[in-house]
């Protein structure tokens, strides 16, 4: 059974990216994947400590170090591991990341580790 704070960052994707809830359950396990993956392990535990329980482990993608790439590579990638094209990506890793913003106070710290992708954070 899910927590309910899986539920509601489930339903927040859903709500403001207009996807299902498999949909929304995809890309936000795909957004954390690359997230782990921009941000590095360390930096990824750090956040999921915050994150609902399902969604604490370290993704396999995450490396020991950051991996520095564009926003436009994030998206890419979590499109890749989501099954979706890119268009719908962008609204839907959006999506991920406002939802977690309301409610994961580390999410706020984001914008100071990731310069350069305010067109995935606004």
């Amino acid at each position: 059974m899910a927590t309910r704070e899986y539920d509601q960052v489930i339903q927040g994707v859903e709500l403001v990216a207009g996807v299902d809830r498999a949909a929304a359950e995809r890309v936000v396990r795909a957004t954390l994947a690359t997230l782990a993956e921009r941000l590095g392990r360390e930096a990824f535990l750090q956040l999921a400590t915050e994150l609902p329980e399902e969604l604490r482990q370290l993704p396999a993608e995450a490396a020991t170090e950051p991996a520095a790439f564009p926003p436009e590579e994030f998206v890419r990638r979590a499109a890749h591991r989501a099954g979706i094209d890119q268009d719908r990506a962008w609204t839907q890793t959006r999506a991920v990341l406002a939802t977690l913003r309301e409610q994961v106070a580390q999410i706020q710290e984001l914008g100071q580790r990731l310069a350069g992708y305010s067109s995935l954070l606004a």
